[in-house]
């Protein structure tokens, strides 16, 4: 199979001038999706951060909140504690009787 050697050469002699421009076009067009990436990327971290921060926020005031109704519980508790026993104190002096 007889190879066109002159077309080849035609093809050569036209293409090979726009060959560094294809290069580079490449390799701009990779660096450029390198850093819409990286700024992709930077914009995730940055709304992750965010949200982290209003979780530990909202986990602060939870366990505010939650300290509170311990400290109610225990103050309810012993309100609790203390009328049971002024109650078996009235039951004991009313059968007792």
């Amino acid at each position: 199979m007889a190879i066109p050697w002159g077309i080849l050469g035609t093809l050569i002699k036209v293409l090979a001038p726009s060959i560094p421009d294809i290069v580079s076009t490449m390799k701009n067009k990779a660096e450029r999706q390198k850093s819409d990436l990286t700024s992709a990327d930077d914009a995730r971290v940055q709304e992750l951060e965010r949200s982290l921060n209003k979780q530990l926020l909202l986990i602060e005031q939870l366990t505010v909140q939650v300290e509170k109704l311990e400290r109610a519980y225990r103050v309810v508790a012993f309100i609790a504690v203390f009328a049971l026993v002024l109650a078996s104190i009235a039951v004991g002096i009313v059968l007792f009787k």
